[in-house]
């Protein structure tokens, strides 16, 4: 039997609540975990299940359904945050998954109810 990297059973020991009371469904939570065994496969394995909400928010923006868009949309948004949840050692990685994030949380803004805006704070440099 393979030993499962530390860092995977320090992360679902210490954060499946946070995961779960997040609104990460269960279900992608057990996909996501589930068999898991190598840290760098902690995030594709995440994005995996990310890429699947996106897709069916997609699908329910081109269909008109606002509703069910921003449902999926901001379930990939979460899914993709905690994919790249720790993963300093792939900064490459991690700031794509970031990116993801963010433009699924984007897009599902306007959808919401109450509907969002993303609002961007221009940082001061001393």
């Amino acid at each position: 039997m393979v030993a499962r990297a530390p860092q995977i059973d320090t992360v679902i020991s210490n954060f499946t609540p946070r995961f779960i009371t997040s609104g990460v469904p269960l279900a992608d939570f057990q996909e996501a975990t589930d068999g898991l065994v190598n840290w760098e496969d902690w995030l594709p394995r995440w994005s995996a299940r990310a890429e699947i909400h996106e897709e069916m928010g997609r699908e329910a923006l081109a269909a008109g359904k606002g509703f069910s868009a921003a449902d999926h949309l901001t379930t990939a948004a979460l899914i993709y945050h905690f994919a790249k949840f720790m993963a300093v050692q792939f900064p490459e990685e991690m700031r794509a998954t970031h990116a993801k994030a963010v433009e699924c949380h984007r897009l599902a803004l306007p959808h919401m109810d109450p509907p969002g805006e993303r609002v961007a704070i221009p940082v001061r440099r001393p």
